[in-house]
């Protein structure tokens, strides 16, 4: 009897690690990251080209540098590709931290009789703190940039 009940307590013990350790590992993992809801402030911008605005960027390069104190190493840069149709917010999934979020894009305006082409960069920085299991929700403002430097 005392064998039939040790068998039955290892496997009940079993089964209770292997259901409840995929949660548990979920958990931890949701402690971990985060997420980043994206947008760009409506605002208006006198652009160097007329008849150019922001929203006529279609790619935004969006960066993500770890500023966290905090962090002994740096998570390198985390750059992704976002498109806003519709100006739909973008959710990013990112670890915990603290980042400068750094929006780059541009647009070029056609030439006409008058003047050749133009390429329009513009440029937008935030910062955003990211906690575990939660979202964030940041817009950036952007404009026409006006040097290499930002």
């Amino acid at each position: 009897m005392k064998k039939l009940f040790s068998a039955f307590t290892a496997v009940l013990l079993a089964f209770c690690f292997i259901s409840c350790a995929p949660q548990e590992l979920s958990d931890r993992s949701s402690k971990n990251e985060g997420s980043v809801s994206l947008s760009i402030k409506k605002t208006r911008t006198i652009s160097p080209a007329e008849g150019i605005s922001y929203k006529d960027v279609d790619v935004w390069n969006v960066t993500f540098r770890d500023t966290t104190e905090s962090h002994l190493t740096k998570y390198d840069d985390i750059e992704k590709t976002v498109s806003f149709i519709g100006n739909e917010p973008q959710e990013i999934r990112l670890p915990v931290g603290t980042y400068d979020v750094i929006f780059e894009g541009s647009v070029t305006k056609p030439e006409s009789d008058s003047t050749p082409a133009v390429e329009v960069p513009f440029y937008g920085k935030d910062s955003v703190i990211v906690e575990g299991g939660t979202t964030v929700s940041i817009s950036v403002f952007v404009a026409p940039k006006k040097s290499e430097g930002g």
